[in-house]
């Protein structure tokens, strides 16, 4: 049900998209607007995003992984005022459940005196994007798309106070990653922060859907092989 919903949503991304790049090929210059940096009706060509926000995770996820932050840093291409195409580097992290560390390796170990886990998911991403709607000062866009995504668990072990486990005090450790392809699908606004200026605040939401793969090599931490979904809600500024 899961997938044939995000085929849907991709569906109708990719029709509305398509409308969009219709519409940039049929433009009419706009006078004073012929240069190498900005296109026919006067937007600039380079599109830069730089965010961070906070992050919920969804659906079956949320019984092996807890609430986290991102942060995203993009570039890409602007065909015209509403059609534009990004590649974007984008960290997630996420906190273990606090029930999945104790009853993970190491917690019944004498020499630790607690020991916390935490889920990394870096990506690379395209994503196109799609402004429907805009004013002087506001505009409102869909941005949807996909790629690679990395899932890593790291875990720390912590020693009591004053002593040495495992010939060190404290201990950061992977101990399981995965590698799998993902998808996500959002919608966002943009506020122009004073006229004539290419700088806009941008608030947006997204859910992200990764198809991490069970595995029968590593049992120690299973949760790094289920497929991941979360929303991540990011703020930040366009250019």
């Amino acid at each position: 049900m899961l997938i044939r919903s995000s085929l849907s949503l991709g569906v109708f991304a990719a029709a509305l998209l398509c409308f969009s790049f219709t519409s940039a090929i049929a433009q009419e210059p706009t006078p004073g607007w012929n240069t190498p940096w900005r296109n026919a009706d006067g937007s600039v060509k380079l599109a830069v995003e730089l965010g961070g926000g906070y992050n919920t995770t969804a659906g079956a996820a949320r019984s092996y992984q807890d609430s986290g932050w991102n942060t995203r840093i993009g570039g890409g291409y602007r065909f015209n005022r509403k059609f534009a195409a990004l590649i974007e580097y984008n960290y997630d992290r996420f906190t273990l459940p606090q029930a999945i560390m104790d009853s993970g390796p190491g917690a019944s170990n004498q020499f630790f005196a607690a020991n916390t886990g935490s889920v990394h998911i870096w990506s690379f991403t395209l994503e196109p994007t799609f402004q429907y709607f805009s004013t002087e000062r506001l505009g409102g866009y869909l941005i949807g798309g996909g790629g690679f995504y990395r899932k890593v668990i790291q875990v720390r072990y912590v020693c009591p106070s004053g002593q040495i486990c495992n010939n060190q005090p404290g201990n950061n450790k992977n101990v399981a990653s995965n590698n799998a392809g993902g998808a996500n699908l959002g919608a966002g606004f943009a506020w122009r922060t004073w006229d004539h200026s290419n700088t806009k605040l941008f608030l947006e939401g997204r859910y992200v859907w990764v198809d991490n793969q069970p595995s029968s090599h590593y049992n120690a931490y299973p949760s790094v092989y289920k497929r991941t979904g979360y929303f991540p809600v990011t703020a930040g500024l366009r250019w």
